[in-house]
């Protein structure tokens, strides 16, 4: 069957409203997922109806990776938790439950365009460690202007899968926003120097999340990590705070 090009797949109907064949658009565009690419070539495209569409292609794509991961056996679901929300989990010692963190926006089309230089503070909380606990993430680009805060409750874990936790979320976050170069200050030394590869990661709960912060530094064209003290990191450590304070108090 001969694929129709993008333009003739949506129909702009005023008011940002669109008509679209959604089984020939999602497959031709889930692959590129470029806004400006799109727009350049048909100016007369409805550019938000255009971003809803890649949106929907690009969730799409994404539970359609994890079917297929789940039909080869290489996906492992866990009870009480969708498929397509499952993020990370470490294996919970003895007595200990286990923490789940979520994405922070996985699978959301990326705008062409240079890649970005990010400064990144992150910071993971846990009272009790382990205990209730939640992370921080603050981004800033080359000039200091806050492009994203993430503050979340992530269950019960300890201080350091806390900080690994806030860790991965700052760099998943910096893919969505196409970071070429990212630049991450941390207050737990132990996290640092692992991720240095000073430290070695014995623990068998970080294993796993030091693996998965590994794979996403290797797609940054430059990365480092600094060891800042904390009252040089108050604005991610409030933020995690912050989200610990929520979900107990429910304000």
């Amino acid at each position: 069957m001969q694929q129709l090009p993008p333009h003739t797949l949506l129909q702009g109907t005023g008011g940002g409203a669109f008509q679209v064949k959604k089984s020939e658009a999602l497959r031709l565009l889930a692959g590129t997922l470029s806004i400006r690419a799109v727009m350049k070539e048909h100016p007369e495209l409805d550019k938000e109806a255009l971003r809803a569409l890649l949106l929907e292609a690009a969730r799409a794509v994404g539970e359609e990776s994890e079917t297929e991961k789940r039909a080869s056996g290489r996906f492992k679901s866990e009870a009480g938790l969708p498929a397509n929300r499952l993020a990370s989990k470490s294996k919970p010692a003895a007595g200990q439950a286990g923490f789940v963190f979520e994405p922070s926006g996985a699978g959301l089309p990326v705008e062409a365009g240079p890649p970005a230089s990010l400064k990144v503070h992150t910071d993971g909380a846990s009272r009790g460690n382990p205990g209730e606990a939640g992370i921080g993430v603050l981004i800033e680009d080359e000039s200091g202007r806050i492009i994203r805060e993430i503050r979340r409750y992530i269950g019960t874990a300890t201080n350091n899968q806390a900080e690994y936790a806030a860790l991965i979320t700052a760099l998943r976050a910096a893919r969505e926003i196409n970071a070429g170069s990212v630049t991450v200050f941390a207050d737990s030394e132990l996290l640092v120097k692992q991720v240095k590869g000073e430290y070695k990661v014995k623990h068998p709960q970080l294993q796993p999340l030091y693996a998965e912060a590994k794979e996403l530094i290797s797609g940054l064209r430059k990365f480092s990590i600094t060891h800042v003290p904390r009252e040089k990191n108050a604005h991610a450590d409030a933020l995690a705070n912050e989200a610990i304070d929520k979900k107990i108090t429910g304000k």
